[in-house]
């Protein structure tokens, strides 16, 4: 948890020395967890959900390298409204919107978590675009240093 702390506190102290607005999201929008089930399986959901509630050693593991303890599933919530918020910036506002989260959530695909991501918050604040915003098209740049899972899995 520390390191993902310190790089968001890097990035909201580089944001300070720019012009651009930012803003922290502390608590989730009432559409969040429609966005997510656009892009994610039920069962993957209620896995979620279920390992949200309870402690194993602090945690539950959901795939190698990805965990969940309680309270994970409102957070990822909260961090979905994030990059929802960005969606409506830029469509609105015509310009750029950059949404910081931790984890970034682009590794997980629909049936499992993956890659410290237990939602895909790029395939769900892109869904959201097509789906109720209805745009026409959406772009998606993934810069990682591997592909093929992911938000790939929904190209």
């Amino acid at each position: 948890l520390g390191v993902a702390v310190r790089r968001v506190d890097d990035c909201r102290r580089a944001l300070e020395r720019t012009d651009a607005t930012w803003q922290y999201l502390r608590q989730a929008r009432t559409d969040a967890e429609d966005s997510v089930r656009r892009v994610h399986s039920a069962e993957h959901i209620a896995r979620v959900k279920k390992a949200s509630k309870f402690y194993r050693m602090g945690r539950t593991r959901l795939a190698v390298d990805t965990y969940a303890k309680r309270g994970s599933h409102q957070t990822m919530l909260r961090a979905q409204s994030l990059w929802l918020d960005a969606v409506d910036h830029a469509s609105i506002q015509n310009e750029l919107a950059v949404a910081l989260s931790r984890p970034p959530g682009h590794h997980a695909s629909r049936h499992v978590a993956d890659g410290f991501c237990l939602y895909n918050f790029a395939a769900g604040a892109a869904a959201y675009a097509l789906d109720v915003l209805d745009k026409d098209w959406v772009a998606l740049l993934d810069f990682d240093v591997h592909h093929g899972n992911g938000i790939a899995a929904y190209a």
